[in-house]
């Protein structure tokens, strides 16, 4: 039987109620506290009784090794003979414990209790959260310029949407938290005054839970169409924990020592989880599917002599585009011909996406009959000469790029039109 064990456990920064209970449960089943990472806590087994707990954050404490403990060493010799020891500390927060049956409380004046949290928070906590807040609205603000302005950059890498909606959560979790501490510090300093007494706390994690449970599962892949295979949502958020712990268990090191370490951890993960999905037959961005309604032999191109080494068909979907992918190469026998088909399809509700991505695609190409392609406007750039040639027929909300190794012909244009935009 294990005599130690760690557990994860979230509290706001503020939330003394919420931690001071929790330990008191622990303590009652036989777990001391015993060391705090972060929210990783470790317990030690002991015998389970009423023990009592206090929380606080010494409101000198500084991190550098070489500076004075600013009376740190004459607070805890005050604590200690009132009977309160301590068990566990991260930078300025404390863990103390008292075994007396009626202890005298570690801190009696409201008011000075509430200034010390708040000095704490904002200095560990408000700072770095209006910083992040501040920094993911400026690169928010600039993705949807960005989106207006030059929506093939999206559509061309899916997994931006991806990147843009991940940032979104984040800045709507910073903005809750800050919401949530200033509506409790407001209260809480109105209480200390009147009544001398700690307005209780209470962490809600509902929002916390909901927030993920929403990412990995539901949010992400319907909006963006991308990072769909659940094994990676739930290795990219694994790796994330790691290197969060990796920071928060290097704590007596340097900032950028940590920063180092943990983003060595996370990069390490995200790469061995991304090739091991790859190797495993699934991809994490998009849906890989077999169904490839043109190819080139279906399309009636000699191929007798050549053999297929790559094929792939892989399907993005979002609230603001679909995108149908397809790609297909052969090589000859001698290995000096080859045969490549690359076409997708973008297809949008959005008037502003359809325009946009028709304003840059707009490549100068010579025109040809759209009626042939059943569209409203179709350029292309044709090599007779062995080349790739490139056609792009836009639609009323569909545009269609499609490359192959050779010019089409009527027939072959006919059964394209039939399969891509007939059936869509």
């Amino acid at each position: 039987m294990a005599d130690k064990k760690w557990r994860f456990e979230y509290y706001d920064a503020y939330d003394y109620t919420g931690m001071l209970a929790q330990l008191e449960k622990m303590a009652e089943k036989g777990w001391l506290l015993d060391k705090v990472q972060g929210d990783f806590w470790r317990y030690r087994r002991t015998e389970p009784g009423k023990v009592n707990y206090a929380v606080t954050h010494f409101e000198n404490y500084t991190a550098h090794e070489s500076a004075p403990d600013n009376g740190q060493s004459e607070f805890l010799e005050m604590c200690a003979s009132a009977g309160w020891q301590l068990v566990a500390q991260q930078n300025s927060f404390m863990v103390f414990v008292n075994y007396s049956d009626n202890p005298v409380p570690l801190e009696t004046d409201a008011v000075t209790q509430v200034e010390t949290v708040h000095k704490s928070v904002k200095n560990q906590l408000l700072g770095n959260s209006v910083t992040w807040f501040g920094i993911l609205m400026l690169y928010m603000i600039s993705e949807v310029v960005e989106l207006v302005k030059r929506t093939y950059i999206f559509v061309n890498y899916p997994a931006n949407l991806f990147i843009f909606f991940a940032f979104l959560i984040y800045a709507v979790v910073i903005a809750a938290q800050l919401h949530s501490y200033n509506k409790w510090h407001k209260k809480a300093v109105i209480m200390a005054e009147e009544t001398n007494t700690f307005l209780p706390t209470k962490t809600n994690r509902l929002p916390f839970a909901m927030v993920w449970m929403v990412v990995l599962v539901v949010f992400i892949p319907f909006i963006t169409g991308g990072m769909t295979s659940p094994l990676f949502l739930g290795g990219i958020y694994m790796a994330l924990v790691a290197a969060a712990a990796v920071y928060q268990h290097l704590s007596d090191k340097n900032i950028s020592q940590r920063l180092a370490a943990s983003s060595a951890v996370l990069a390490v993960s995200i790469v061995v989880l991304w090739f091991g999905i790859s190797l495993a037959g699934d991809t994490p961005i998009g849906i890989k599917d077999r169904d490839m309604p043109v190819t080139i032999q279906r399309m009636g191109i000699d191929t007798d002599s050549y053999v297929e080494d790559f094929y792939e068909s892989t399907v993005y979907k979002s609230v603001l585009f679909d995108k149908w992918e397809c790609e297909q190469s052969m090589t000859d026998s001698g290995a000096d011909k080859h045969l490549g088909l690359e076409y997708y399809i973008v297809k949008s509700d959005y008037s502003f996406i359809m325009d946009n991505l028709r304003e840059n695609y707009d490549y100068g190409w010579p025109q040809l009959d759209a009626e042939q392609w059943k569209a409203d406007e179709v350029i292309a750039s044709i090599d007779y000469e062995g080349g790739y040639s490139y056609y792009i027929a836009h639609y009323d909300n569909m545009m269609l790029r499609f490359m192959v190794s050779q010019p089409l012909t009527d027939s072959q244009i006919e059964f394209v039109v039939e399969k891509l935009i007939d059936n869509r």
